[in-house]
């Protein structure tokens, strides 16, 4: 097909044949039995076909080291590229036969967006990897198309400086609305004109058709551009627009790039971008005569990210590896790696438990710190015999056995000014001498925890109290025997208060009940027993973490 006529074609063809009807053309060794001599020439082929079989078996091991490739797609015979510029087959087949090491994969069907736009993948020896490509056609309510005319086959098409394929694989592009500038590049050829800047419109399609004339073999060889010492350097990398130096010199040209018409010799490649570590730092391109393709590929890691840490109240002090970051809230950027991140205090709250934090790139990272407030429940007599509580309710009453707390007036323990102690206490013995069964009297402190916190805090309850030698009336020996419950859960089946004889003052006991504290409503039960027999007097009752 001449240039002159390659105009005339249609946009679109009325039918394509795909890859796979072509492959499903049947062609039958019927015609092989037409004659002797057909058959005879079969008969070669096969023979041929043999050697050149065991042949090539031979020389296997002299090939040079392949893997293979399936590029999964959800639409039939997508074109597939390696490093970007070498066709290599379709999706949905095994492509055989790809280079060992690291590629870049994309694939294009027209009329369609590939998702993700390619993969990095890392082809080995005698194995296969399978990568996977999703399809989404082509919006015509935000995209429109490009079609393209020019000379000479093998151009390569740019758009907005970014390297697009050749003409023959993407003769209609789908590009996004709004204008952007389109050259072509051929060596040894001027493309006329060199840069177009074309206005895409959403669903339409626009033409552009361009001349290509030929640089004079003269001038070909004083502008560099003959065929035999010209070639092409790609240079690549996993983010975008990093900054491309070649022997140390700023190209102003950014990532993903195709530099063209570059001279035989060796070029350093090196690439930059804020923020982010490279890997190789550089790397050699050599051009030659017979090699006139060159690739560099690099990969970008990033070396901080975003880090945004606040508190709760917001004048919590922020500690990152020891150091004053902030007072309430922190906003700014980390190297990548682990830190400790710890807290200052707050009056009224208790300091958050220092903690290891990573920083990762590609994932800001933002955390919030709620302080947990400092909390003291009291139930106490005062020395006037006063009852004070702070931050709860207080009942008294009593219990019967195999029965809950009962609130009562009647009966319970009363304040009583207690001689021995000099003080005026609880007195829990009995709840009703006259009857059968006389009960136990109890106290009940019930208090109120917010449902909106983080209950990884240690709470205790600690009481001061003590039993005395006293015993119930008739009673003939001493038992002590106290029930300790919190939030209906008994504490201890061992709980043996000390005597105020022995202590001359009363004893402070504590238990842990961080088990048991529950966001909401919490109690705290303390009561004698049916098999106690002694008074026992409480001071104090807290409850704080």
């Amino acid at each position: 097909v001449r240039p002159e006529t390659a105009r005339q074609l249609p946009a679109e063809w009325k039918y394509e044949i795909s890859d796979e009807e072509l492959e499903n053309i049947p062609v039958t060794i019927d015609i092989g039995n037409e004659s002797v001599w057909k058959k005879t020439l079969v008969t070669v082929g096969i023979l041929a076909a043999i050697s050149l079989g065991t042949y090539f078996g031979l020389e296997k091991w002299n090939s040079p080291e392949t893997g293979e490739l399936l590029v999964k797609g959800d639409v039939q015979a997508a074109r597939v590229y390696l490093d970007d510029t070498d066709f290599i087959g379709y999706s949905n087949k095994t492509i055989l036969n790809v280079p060992v090491g690291v590629h870049r994969i994309t694939a294009i069907k027209e009329g369609y967006v590939s998702i993700p736009r390619f993969h990095e993948v890392e082809i080995s020896a005698d194995s296969m990897r399978t990568i996977e490509f999703k399809f989404k056609i082509a919006s015509s309510e935000i995209q429109g198309f490009l079609k393209v005319v020019a000379d000479q086959r093998g151009s390569k098409i740019y758009v907005d400086k970014n390297y697009y394929g050749n003409l023959e694989d993407s003769p209609v592009l789908t590009l996004d609305e709004g204008q952007h500038t389109i050259s072509i590049d051929k060596t040894g050829y001027v493309t006329v004109p060199a840069e177009k800047v074309v206005h895409i419109s959403a669903g339409d399609t626009s033409l552009l058709i361009v001349q290509q004339v030929p640089v004079p073999r003269k001038d070909r060889t004083e502008l560099g551009l003959n065929p035999g010492n010209a070639g092409t350097i790609a240079v690549t990398s996993n983010v975008k627009n990093a900054r491309i130096f070649i022997n140390g010199k700023d190209t102003g040209q950014e990532t993903d790039y195709v530099f063209t018409q570059m001279p035989p010799g060796n070029y350093d490649i090196q690439i930059q971008k804020e923020g982010f570590s490279v890997e190789p730092q550089n790397m050699d391109v050599r051009l030659t005569r017979n090699n006139t393709e060159g690739n560099a590929k690099f990969q970008l890691s990033r070396m901080f990210e975003k880090v945004k840490i606040v508190t709760d109240p917001p004048q919590g002090p922020i500690y990152v590896d020891g150091k004053f970051m902030g007072e309430g809230k922190y906003e700014g950027v980390l190297k990548i790696g682990t830190y400790n991140l710890s807290f200052g205090s707050v009056s009224g709250y208790i300091t958050p438990r220092p903690r290891r934090i990573e920083v990762r790139g590609g994932f800001p990272l933002s955390l919030s710190e709620r302080y947990f407030p400092k909390m003291k429940i009291l139930a106490a007599i005062n020395n006037r015999g006063d009852l004070i509580s702070q931050e709860c309710e207080v009942y008294t009453g009593y219990t019967l056995k195999n029965r809950a707390f009962t609130t009562s007036g009647e009966g319970g323990p009363a304040v009583e000014y207690n001689d021995h102690l000099k003080d005026y206490v609880w007195k829990l013995g009995y709840a009703f001498p006259y009857r059968n069964p006389k009960g136990n009297d109890a106290i009940k402190v019930s208090f109120r925890l917010p449902r909106d916190l983080d209950y990884d805090q240690k709470f205790t309850v600690r009481i001061l109290a003590a039993t005395s030698h006293e015993k119930y009336p008739l009673s003939l020996n001493t038992k002590v025997d106290i029930s300790v419950k919190f939030n209906n859960t008994v504490l201890s089946y061992y709980y043996e208060p000390k005597f105020i004889e022995d202590l001359n003052g009363l004893e402070e006991i504590q238990w842990d009940v961080t088990p048991y504290i529950e966001p909401g409503e919490n109690s705290f039960e303390i009561s004698t027993t049916e098999k106690n027999n002694t008074f026992y007097f409480i001071k104090r009752i807290e409850i704080f973490n």
